[in-house]
């Protein structure tokens, strides 16, 4: 389970970088935060 979560996480940072226009500045905060955890 951590593991998909963790999978998740990663596809959605690499989106954010690719796009970071779609993100608003709270998703950007929030995706950053989970990413840090994950680490």
């Amino acid at each position: 389970m951590l593991i998909i979560l963790n999978q998740t996480m990663l596809s959605l940072c690499r989106e954010l970088c690719l796009m970071p226009h779609k993100a608003s500045a709270e998703h950007v905060l929030l995706i950053n935060v989970l990413c840090f955890r994950a680490r």
